[in-house]
């Protein structure tokens, strides 16, 4: 399946039997710490409704109790719960420290967000944000990269189950090389939250390596891992999420800090595939506009670490917005941190932003600035220029602070929000920009003390770490023939917009469409959630002349044991060459999974599809489909001989002759804003008669011929995207990132 570009957006997972208006704080609790210290969780909540809202806190305790309490907000305020699961604030005889998962009830619309910290002796904080969740729009499977177990840092993986179902998750860890370092399963009961440190699979390390955690679960979950710095005990909270093939960072850099302090920013970018690709790291300077590039391999499942982003690209201190584009599909894990004199250091993650959530008007909730802490807004765009304003609202949603701001296209700008003297401890930054360019913007609260910074986005931001799940069926069908489109199960579900790729367009949840043509056509869905989110994605559907029909692949799968009991292991294996793809499997409940050999336990008698999918960066997705029957004496086979969706694919299958690639070059290599540049396209062997290349370019035209031209107006990066399409087949594709200076 073919994504569309930062495509790190929700997939709407199984019915949850939770109160509507549910929101999930993955970690929260009341502890004392080593040296005076302690450890507590602060939650903001916000009103968004017209009308005064009780608000109910229940707290599931890791011990098992499951207590709560209540609180009534009036219209349009906000409120900071500080210390909020401090156990005397709760009925009954509780101890006198916990931890757990916090669920926040309400039947209106409220926001919440948390900041679980630490309080050092000698004053300050140190502590990272945790923004709530809507458990109704999770994943079944992601990864996690930049973790560390060794002498200066330690890793904890937050495994988040707010459903009724127990939850089994299988896991593994690999290193910067790809290599499989340990693999593990882990049961989280219900409503419960489960946080294993490394050292339950790994022995401590000299070095700072980083390792990428890989998982898949029986139902879904949030997973979030902590990186903690031995020296200071400051984590850095990394949820998981989706891959993507381009990662935007709209404020990294480098500068001196004060007392002896400094400022910098690192990465880890982890791939996903079973192949090696190559990663483009591109830092634009705020200050001078100037763009540094860097391009380095990563291997199958490896990972790309440097400590310093702006030394790793040849830059120098400054402040700036960082892209970061591959040829396979990738996580990350990039940080911002101080370091002290002494070495410790203080910092947060940043999650790599969408171009489908930016707007000219940003809501970010939960901010803080008061005599303690200060407050700052990065905002960023690759539009056009703009002018617009910042808006600070207290706790009351009171107007407190105005700031005007004109940002320039490709550029980052950090605004201060310290002209005005009201303390806010749980507000509201607007931002609007006055000519309708879409912006991101990023609200940063800063400890005066120590200058930790916990970093906040808007709660758009916040859910669309996830993926969406188009569903075709049948993926591979013939001309006049009905193909039925659908979003998960709808769940959290207001709008659905259908682009079917031939020139129409549908709306709904579910809705269907027939092909009068032949060919290979993009499928893209715009889904708004209830949230207010509008989130993106687009797969391929393959439709066959009317004589041609559903062919068996050029790839499969066997499993063993052949007809397995419930609760026993299956070891299934992908067979046929993978030519440099990816293999993903699907299994029931919306496990994923990916490699040559996958494993699964299915809990209940029954006949279940397994979904196997070879994925090659820019060529056509091979698809196969087996049933197994569990438990009852059956003997493996399925009922469709294995036919997939790729009748014409692109390893000489179908009419495209012997045709197994293509790709493309451009001239000049290195172009500049202003400059035609001309790109020739390229096969590895003659295409067949009656094929022909088209192109598609960032302005969305679609020139075909072997060459194809476009100029470039601005600096940045762009995909271009070759097909080599054939009547009747599947369209063989390649696409590729031009770095314009």
């Amino acid at each position: 399946m073919k994504r569309s570009l930062l495509s790190l957006i929700l997939l709407l997972a199984a019915t949850l039997s939770l109160h509507a208006g549910t929101r999930i704080v993955p970690i929260a609790g009341h502890l004392p710490g080593a040296n005076g210290s302690s450890w507590r969780t602060d939650v903001s909540l916000t009103n968004n409704d017209a009308g005064a809202i009780a608000v109910q806190l229940v707290f599931h305790a890791d011990s098992g109790a499951t207590v709560s309490r209540s609180v009534t907000l009036p219209a349009g305020t906000s409120l900071l719960l500080e210390d909020a699961v401090r156990p005397e604030l709760f009925p009954g005889t509780n101890p006198t420290s916990w931890s757990g998962q916090l669920e926040v009830r309400s039947a209106g619309n409220v926001s919440a967000s948390a900041r679980t910290f630490t309080t050092a002796a000698s004053g300050g904080t140190y502590g990272s944000a945790y923004e709530s969740y809507d458990p109704a729009v999770l994943s079944s499977d992601g990864a996690i990269g930049g973790l560390m177990h060794s002498t200066r840092y330690r890793s904890n993986v937050a495994y988040a189950n707010a459903t009724d179902a127990t939850a089994v998750v299988s896991y593994n860890l690999r290193a910067e090389d790809g290599t499989l370092l340990a693999s593990n399963l882990l049961v989280i009961p219900p409503h419960s939250t489960v946080q294993p440190g490394l050292g339950r699979d790994l022995a401590r390390s000299a070095d700072d390596r980083t390792i990428l955690l890989e998982w898949t679960s029986t139902t879904p979950l949030y997973v979030i891992a902590s990186v903690l710095d031995n020296r200071s005990n400051d984590p850095t909270n990394i949820p998981s999420a989706v891959s993507a093939t381009e990662l935007f960072f709209p404020v990294i850099g480098r500068t001196p800090g004060a007392q002896s302090t400094s400022w910098s920013t690192s990465a880890s970018i982890s791939s996903r595939a079973d192949a090696a690709g190559e990663v483009t790291f591109a830092y634009r300077d705020s200050g001078t506009g100037q763009l540094f590039t860097k391009t380095v391999p990563v291997g199958a499942h490896g990972t790309v670490q440097t400590g310093d982003i702006n030394a790793f690209v040849g830059a120098g201190n400054g402040l700036g917005s960082l892209t970061v584009t591959s040829t396979v599909r990738v996580v990350s894990t990039v940080r911002l941190f101080n370091t002290s004199g002494d070495g410790s250091t203080y910092g947060s993650a940043l999650l790599a932003q969408a171009s489908a959530v930016r707007s000219s008007s940003v809501r970010i909730k939960g901010v803080r600035r008061d005599d303690d802490y200060r407050l700052n807004i990065a905002l960023s765009t690759d539009d056009r220029a703009t002018d617009g304003t910042i808006r600070l609202r207290d706790d009351h949603g009171q107007e407190v602070e105005l700031e005007p701001f004109h940002l320039e296209s490709g550029k980052m700008l950090q605004v201060a929000m310290n002209r005005g003297t009201a303390r806010v401890h749980s507000g509201e930054v607007e931002v609007e920009t006055h000519n309708g360019v879409a912006i991101t913007a990023v609200a940063s609260t800063i400890d005066n003390s120590t200058g930790d910074t916990s970093v906040r986005e808007s709660e758009q931001e916040n859910e669309r770490q996830h993926e969406l799940e188009i569903r075709i069926s049948p993926k591979s069908t013939t001309v006049g023939a009905p193909v039925a489109f659908s979003i998960g199960d709808g769940t959290g579900v207001t709008a659905v917009r259908w682009t079917f790729g031939d020139g129409s367009t549908g709306t709904g949840v579910t809705t269907s469409h027939s092909y009068v043509t032949a060919g290979e056509f993009d499928v893209t869905a715009e889904v708004t959630l209830a949230s207010g989110a509008v989130v993106r994605d687009r797969e391929d559907v393959h439709v066959l002349g009317s004589g041609g029909g559903t062919t068996s692949g050029p790839i499969d799968f066997t499993w063993s044991p052949v007809a397995p009991a419930p609760g026993q292991q299956v070891t299934f294996t992908a067979s046929r060459t993978t030519d440099g793809g990816s293999f993903r499997w699907e299994f029931p409940g919306n496990v994923r999974a990916s490699g040559a050999v996958a494993t699964f336990t299915f809990p209940t008698a029954g006949t279940f599809e397994v979904e196997l999918e070879l994925e090659h960066e820019g060529a056509t997705t091979l698809h196969v489909e087996h049933h197994v029957t569990v438990g009852n004496g059956g003997n493996g086979g399925d009922d469709n001989g294995g036919g997939d969706d790729n009748g014409g694919d692109d390893n000489g299958g179908g009419n495209t002759g012997t045709v197994t690639s293509v790709d493309f070059n451009w001239s000049p290599s290195s172009p500049h804003a202003g400059q035609t540049v001309t790109f020739t396209a390229t096969s590895d062997r003659e295409p067949p008669a009656g094929s022909f290349f088209k192109w598609r370019m960032p302005d969305d035209s679609r020139p075909q011929g072997k060459t194809a031209s476009f100029t470039f107006s601005a600096p940045g990066t762009y995909k271009i995207r070759v097909e080599l399409e054939h009547a009747g087949t599947a369209s063989i594709e390649r696409e590729r990132t031009v770095v314009v200076q």
